[in-house]
């Protein structure tokens, strides 16, 4: 069981580098704005593969080609076509100044204004549609700027003899798409679909859903869980990610190792050195305390990364990848030298106890 699971993770792994191009940079941090990783165009791939590494029937990206230039927003928008063919999920995207090759990925476009719905439906139809009510679109406009100036009156173009019965509020644009023949095509498929559904049995479509769903799951999960794995495993895998993420700086690793070695040994020198007498009790107890605290002021260092990494935590909580607490007490068994601080302080009480 557990080599299958292994050689799942292994094909699965390889299947979402080949399918978004991140073999080159497999090894490569992602970084942020003090460490450089991994190219905008890449970053975003790698959102997308973390996405479908999740298993969710559906994807919702808001405004993710913002910065991107034509060329990766292309690449990036053919990735979301190729994820949603290729695992048969549903995938909605907003994007803003969509090239003609982009807007061409997509098989249905909804245009909204004022929080009004003024049309719904194959993307290849809208431009058709919208002349049919009098919105000419100019023949060098792409189709993306032409659906979103439709209501500015400033930018559309009115058909030669339409200038009165155009429809100019958000207003008059919803109410002739609820009366169009568009309109009532969709509200017919969705329709039949609902009808399909409780003549082949909803609840039997139901626990196929939440069958294929849990195919992935540890049988030892509540049905009601999140979760893809128990804690236990996500401690594992977490552990070791935190350890591969502290091998990776060794240089950091090999100076917090000597800096508190050095330290320990002088705080320890001291603490010899002091007369076993009543005397020396008080310097004693401070020496104790000073150790305790340098330590945990060390630990202040700490705390930029993890804010910096919180969102990250909140992304991948949201996916329901890991439970939080796993991740906390991963990095605290990794932290080395707080965890040698705590064996011998609980060594000590041991030894004192006995």
């Amino acid at each position: 069981m557990l080599q299958d699971r292994q050689a799942y993770e292994r094909e699965f792994l390889d299947t979402l580098l080949d399918m978004y191009g991140l073999t080159g940079c497999a090894d490569t941090i992602v970084g942020n704005a003090f460490l450089r990783g991994v190219s905008g165009g890449e970053r975003k791939r790698v959102s997308i593969a973390e996405q479908v590494a999740s298993g969710a029937a559906v994807d919702i990206w808001d405004g993710s080609t913002k910065g991107l230039d034509s060329s990766s927003a292309l690449d990036y928008v053919r990735s979301l076509r190729i994820t949603t063919d290729v695992l048969h999920k549903a995938t909605v995207v907003t994007i803003y100044q969509a090239s003609e090759n982009i807007y061409e990925l997509f098989d249905k476009v909804m245009v909204i204004d004022e929080g009004r719905q003024l049309y719904f439906g194959p993307a290849n139809e809208a431009v058709a549609y919208f002349e049919s009510i009098g919105i000419q679109k100019p023949l060098r406009q792409t189709t993306s700027d032409f659906l979103t100036g439709v209501t500015q009156l400033h930018e559309r173009k009115v058909v030669a003899g339409w200038e009165d019965r155009a429809p100019k509020t958000a207003q008059e644009f919803e109410q002739l798409w609820l009366e169009s023949s568009q309109r009532q095509v969709v509200a017919q498929q969705v329709s039949a679909f609902q009808a399909q559904l409780e003549q082949d049995g909803r609840s039997a479509e139901i626990r196929d859903f939440v069958d294929q769903t849990k195919m992935g799951s540890s049988h030892a999960l509540r049905r009601r869980s999140p979760y893809t794995t128990t804690f236990s495993y996500q401690l594992a895998r977490l552990l070791k990610r935190e350890w591969e993420i502290l091998l990776g700086s060794k240089a950091t690793l090999i100076f917090k190792l000597a800096f508190n070695a050095s330290f320990a040994i002088i705080v320890g020198t001291l603490f010899l050195r002091l007369p076993s007498t009543s005397g020396g009790a008080f310097t004693r107890g401070g020496l104790l305390f000073f150790a305790l605290l340098f330590n945990s002021l060390a630990a202040q260092a700490e705390i930029p990364k993890a804010i910096t990494g919180r969102e990250v935590v909140y992304k991948h909580k949201s996916f329901a990848m890991y439970h939080p607490g796993a991740l906390s007490f991963a990095q605290t068994v990794v932290d080395i030298p707080f965890m040698i601080l705590q064996i011998i302080l609980f060594s000590c009480i041991l030894y004192w106890a006995t």
